[in-house]
């Protein structure tokens, strides 16, 4: 797996490969929206602040990212894995959740409208 720990090198991963498919990002700051980040895996990101309108995040992984006063509509996070990171304040419309998990995530003040959680799992998310 390679792993990407600025946002250059970020940028111009997506330039070259198009994908972060088996890609590890580790502490980047996230400042908008960029395509290609389906399957990847993000460490200790902050995509803070973002909207995303109709990206597909399916297969991606998100492990300790803060993610506050996001807003994501349509967007497709089916199979998505969150662990451990704070969704203060972020808002979900017409997502795709299904068999997504959320696993030790701060969701306070957090909301979902007409979100799809077919088989997903929320552990301890407060």
């Amino acid at each position: 797996m390679q792993r990407i720990s600025s946002y250059f090198d970020l940028l111009n991963h997506l330039a070259q490969y198009g994908t972060l498919m088996c890609t590890r990002v580790d502490g980047v700051v996230i400042p908008g929206p960029l395509p290609g980040l389906m399957g990847g895996t993000f460490e200790n990101c902050d995509f803070s602040g973002q909207s995303l309108d109709s990206q597909d995040l399916s297969g991606t992984v998100f492990i300790g990212c803060a993610m506050r006063d996001m807003v994501l509509s349509r967007v497709n996070l089916f199979g998505a894995e969150f662990s451990r990171c704070d969704l203060t304040g972020s808002r979900f419309a017409h997502c795709d959740m299904a068999a997504s998990s959320m696993t030790d995530c701060t969701l306070a003040q957090t909301r979902f409208v007409d979100c799809d959680f077919e088989g997903a799992e929320l552990e301890t998310a407060a």
